[in-house]
């Protein structure tokens, strides 16, 4: 359901959640991103932003004493995809050819910007709550868009 969302209506993913969700027990540190990712996209913004937490404690908490002993690399990748995918609502380049973003921040969060390369071009995104902005960089356009 995450690499293939289009695939799916959004009510057989809040099923696939809702039923997952409560039985998984998170032992891999890539499944708290896909969960954190998957509750950003059903709009579930305080159980996202607990995931968020989650993901940065895999290699920060005091508890596991932070990045001592090494970081967990897959884990670092599912925090930049749990941001970009879930809270910036990026589309991926498999499921899109322009840049397409359905921003879902967390509450608090003013805004979020980010490189991106994107077909071979980079941008800058800047994403707040209600409206988003990329501007290409070294010259080009922007594009702006708006969400409901």
């Amino acid at each position: 359901m995450l690499l293939f969302p289009q695939e799916f209506t959004e009510e057989q993913l809040q099923a696939a959640y809702d039923y997952y969700e409560p039985i998984t027990t998170h032992d891999s540190s890539l499944s708290v991103a896909v969960h954190g990712i998957i509750a950003s996209w059903l709009n579930q913004k305080e159980t996202a932003a607990h995931f968020l937490q989650r993901v940065m404690a895999i290699d920060l908490s005091v508890e596991k004493k932070g990045a001592a002993e090494g970081i967990h690399i897959a884990n670092c990748g599912g925090l930049w995809q749990l941001i970009v995918y879930g809270f910036a609502g990026l589309k991926s380049a498999m499921w899109s050819e322009g840049i397409e973003l359905q921003p879902r921040l967390p509450e608090g969060w003013g805004e979020l910007s980010f490189p991106l390369a994107w077909r071979g071009e980079r941008y800058r995104v800047t994403v707040t709550p209600d409206t988003y902005e990329v501007h290409k960089l070294y010259g080009g356009d922007s594009v702006a868009g708006t969400t409901i």
